[in-house]
């Protein structure tokens, strides 16, 4: 039998800008990731920050979070005690290459203890304005020298403008090997993507009803009750077609329409989903207002109580035109789906939350799909729930639902809900992804400039025409008025959970 390779001990570096990683949810994940055993005997965490406090008063607050985690999930203490011993502080300014110089004398120090080099993780915790910056500084102090070891984090959104995304990716490509950048989404959870995978490639038949004869659209939304609340800032410049569609709906949207790849944890995933922004047909200029519908919300009462205005927001301008609700068409000009209209909606300050995807059959649920549901009495309901098989390594099946639409043409919506939570649970997955270099379920710098391709010519359209810029009340189910398709009001309405 052939041996295992040993895991190397790993060194996690977080570039921690706000100075408030003690109400972040990134330590509890990687407490828990501890105290299930899934990080070497020899691991340690430097927390490298220009607006820490003093390194003591840091460490207790650290410490009240974590012990209040550990209190909560039935932890032993002896173990937050242990972990928290582990962690190091290097309070300094990311610009200042001196730094880098500290924080090697740091690593170096704690390597010598472990008597071998580590694998070293580089967590940019920071506003895009930084990650080229330090990317820079890393490189320079030869930091992350050693590809098949270390790793580079970013968080998105990974900026707000094309060319200064296209410019990061180069200095990047200069800096280290694509396979050192992971760069992540907090929104979909790796357990919705597997299961997403699981149920269209399982062989369970769906595959061969997954195209333009048997569906006639396919719907995401995404709709939050939440306004931009501390983000306002970075949301004024940045608005929902960035910070929501390309950055989390489109994942989804890739995932239902790319063709099987041979293996689901190879490169191989990566390039399949690449290849479905390629077929997405760009939306011309002087079809945006048709295809692309822009809102943003005015005050109203959310659970009743009133909120104020997106312009009365703080950090938000008070003439802003930045969208906080956006409805899309996308056609994509492949074999399997040509002429299948594709609906991405999401927004701000709407009626109730709700995150799901619903595919429109052509006529009644297909055969294949009608023998794997069982027929509720109790509600005109059907569900099932299919089961992980070979195909996938990890997680249970999931749950769907169809419901049985009463219309002459009496389709058929099969529904999948997304798990969109921003929690310690996914925090937990990404960084247990990163651990055994998954790096397939993360972007690749070449699906980031073309989801930018597909962005851009509507960012132009609405930057140079202010006027079609919708207005709704928080509480509500976005515009009224959406030019693109007459089913879209009806169709986010439901999704809301309003009456049309």
């Amino acid at each position: 039998m052939e041996k295992r390779k040993p895991t190397p001990p790993i060194i996690f570096i977080i570039f921690d800008e706000s100075g408030n990683l003690d109400s972040s949810q990134l330590l509890p994940a990687l407490f828990k990731l501890f105290v299930k055993g899934h990080t070497p005997a020899n691991s340690e965490i430097i927390v490298f920050g220009r607006n820490l406090r003093n390194a003591s008063e840091y460490h207790k607050a650290i410490q009240s979070t974590l012990l209040e985690y550990a209190s909560a999930n039935a932890i032993d203490p002896a173990l937050q005690e242990k972990f928290s011993s582990r962690i190091n502080y290097l309070k300094s300014k990311f610009e200042q290459i001196d730094a880098y110089q500290d924080l090697q004398e740091i690593i170096e120090a704690i390597e010598i203890g472990f008597g071998e080099r580590s694998e070293r993780i580089f967590y940019l915790s920071v506003s895009p304005e930084l990650v080229g910056l330090i990317g820079q500084n890393l490189n320079v102090s030869k930091l992350a020298d050693r590809a098949e070891l270390d790793k580079i984090v970013i968080e998105r959104p990974f900026g707000n403008k094309n060319a200064r995304i296209l410019a990061l990716n180069s200095h990047f490509k200069k800096y280290f090997d694509e396979l050192q950048i992971y760069r992540i989404n907090h929104y979909l959870s790796q357990q919705t993507v597997n299961q997403i995978l699981s149920f269209r490639f399982s062989d369970n038949g769906v595959e061969s009803i997954w195209n333009k004869e048997h569906i006639s659209s396919i719907e995401i939304t995404l709709a939050e009750k939440t306004g931009v609340g501390v983000r306002s800032t970075y949301f004024d410049g940045t608005g929902a077609l960035i910070d929501m569609v390309q950055n989390h709906l489109l994942e989804p949207f890739m995932l239902l329409a790319m063709e099987k790849p041979v293996d689901c944890n190879s490169e191989e995933l990566r390039d399949m989903k690449m290849n479905v922004l390629k077929d997405v047909r760009r939306i011309s200029s002087h079809n945006v207002c048709r295809l692309a519908s822009r809102g943003q919300y005015t005050s109203g009462i959310i659970d009743d109580k009133w909120v104020k205005a997106y312009r009365e927001e703080s950090g938000v301008d008070k003439f802003s035109s930045t969208e906080t609700f956006v409805s899309l068409r996308f056609l994509i000009d492949n074999e399997r789906w040509l002429g299948v209209p594709f609906y991405l909606r999401t927004g701000k300050r709407l009626f109730q939350n709700s995150s799901y995807i619903t595919i429109n059959f052509k006529a009644p649920m297909p055969s294949i799909l009608d023998s794997e549901f069982k027929r509720q009495q109790s509600y005109d309901r059907l569900s099932a729930n299919f089961p992980t098989h070979s195909f996938l390594d990890n997680h249970s099946g999931f749950s769907l639902s169809s419901m049985a639409e009463e219309t002459e043409e009496d389709r058929l919506k099969l529904r999948i809900d997304m798990h969109l939570q921003d929690d310690p649970d996914v925090y937990e997955e990404i960084l247990l992804d990163i651990f055994q270099r998954k790096i397939s379920n993360f972007m690749r710098a070449d699906q980031i400039k073309e989801a930018w391709d597909i962005a851009t010519p509507i960012l132009n359209a609405w930057a140079s025409n202010e006027q079609d810029l919708l207005f709704y009340s928080a509480g509500s189910s976005g515009p009224d008025k959406i030019e693109d398709d007459a089913r879209m009001v009806k169709i986010f309405k439901k999704a809301c959970g309003v009456a049309s």
